[in-house]
Formats: structure tokens, C-alpha cells, sequence
């Protein structure tokens, strides 16, 4: 397993939902590298998708990317009638 998105409402709940969870972490045995982990995050990455706030979205720089290779390869119209 690799990335656990944790969702709340508020701080408050957030705390909770984190605490449960790193209880049952620890239940079975599970540890996480400390330096990968990001707590109270209002928006994080994952898999070129930010995610946060309500929404996910594509991350600017492969948006922006798409957006100029799908304009390299659009040919311009012909006028043939």
C-alpha cells in the first residue's frame, strides 16, 4: 500500500480520523517512512492529481503539457471547396 489520503471536515476531525488510523496501523503491525508523510495538508499530490479542497484536479505543469502537444499536432484546415 502506498498513499492514504485521510478526508475531514475540520481540524478536529481530521485529528480523530488520524489517530484511528495510525492506531490500526500500528495493530497490524504496518510502520510508514516519516520523511514521505504529510499531515494536515489541505492539498497533496498523488499520481500527477492534486488532490484537496473538495476537487481534484491535474496537476498545472501535465496540464499545461497536454495542452501544447495537442496543439503541435493539429493541422491547420484546407480551403479545398
Amino acid at each position: 500500500m502506498d498513499d492514504f489520503i485521510i478526508p475531514a471536515k475540520d481540524e478536529e476531525e481530521l485529528e480523530a480520523r488520524t489517530i484511528c488510523f495510525l492506531k490500526i496501523a500500528e495493530k497490524h503491525n504496518l510502520s510508514f517512512k516519516q520523511t514521505k508523510c504529510e499531515f494536515n495538508v489541505s492539498s497533496t499530490m498523488v499520481l500527477g492529481t492534486v488532490i484537496g479542497n473538495g476537487k481534484a484536479t491535474m496537476e498545472e505543469e501535465k496540464a499545461l503539457q497536454i495542452s501544447i502537444d495537442d496543439l503541435s499536432t493539429i493541422s491547420a484546415p484546407s480551403h479545398n471547396h
